[in-house]
């Protein structure tokens, strides 16, 4: 699977412009600076930004072309089977962890993952019945997970899901991370402050600076030509 972007997007305090061709085998990292445009790049993907100029194509389905031509093309973000899970879990705080989750499998049609499956693989066995307010930042994670994987995307984004967690709890989730993708064999971007997760999980890196795309490759090599340039005090 394949990932096509060629879009400029108005970012205050500059535009984000992203030219670039992604396999979305495994898991690919996203890497820059605090406002760097990484988040805002994710929203573009996942449909929450309408008012980009250019074209982004998920194996080949273009999921927005606008230009000045009346031949433009828009697929609503609950279209486009691209999950997306955020810093903060944003779960239903009404509902217990089993409700939840629930709400997203029956949202699904055509419906090819097993439920129980999924609990088992994200490790929630134990706190279906568990209300919101009762669980740890790593568990509301987990659900988040969860909750996204049963809506059987074909993309999974991560909107660094760890920021908030402490060390122990991020070690727990890069591993369950690591391992729902390889069970699934689902894509990821992940998009991280932290040089040392993305290495631990991802086969790819792409890096921004000032909404631009300033290197794309193999984790170690990309890693290793940052660690060069900030040496030289390039960046």
């Amino acid at each position: 699977m394949n990932l096509s972007l060629n879009f400029q997007l108005d970012f205050n305090p500059f535009n984000l412009i992203v030219e670039q061709e992604l396999s979305l085998k495994g898991i690919t990292g996203i890497f820059g600076h605090s406002g760097s445009g990484k988040s805002t790049l994710l929203r573009a993907i996942a449909g929450l930004e309408k008012t980009l100029d250019g074209t982004i194509l998920l194996d080949n389905i273009c999921l927005i072309h606008n230009s000045n031509s009346k031949n433009n093309t828009f697929i609503k973000a609950e279209q486009r089977h691209i999950g997306l899970v955020f810093q903060d879990a944003r779960l239903f705080p009404h509902l217990n962890v089993l409700e939840n989750l629930k709400f997203s499998a029956k949202r699904c049609q055509n419906r090819r993952l097993d439920f129980n499956e999924i609990i088992k693989l994200t490790e929630l066995d134990s706190l279906l019945h568990k209300h919101i307010d009762e669980l740890s930042g790593g568990q509301k994670q987990r659900v988040a997970l969860a909750r996204a994987i049963l809506a059987e995307p074909k993309l999974l984004l991560l909107d660094e899901p760890l920021s908030a967690l402490d060390r122990q709890a991020k070690t727990s989730l890069l591993r369950l991370m690591l391992k729902i993708q390889r069970e699934l064999q689902l894509p990821m971007l992940y998009v991280s402050h932290s040089l040392d997760e993305l290495q631990q999980v991802c086969d790819r890196l792409l890096v921004l600076s000032q909404g631009k795309v300033i290197d794309y490759g193999g984790i170690h090599q990309v890693i290793h030509q940052l660690n060069h340039t900030q040496d030289n005090g390039s960046i």
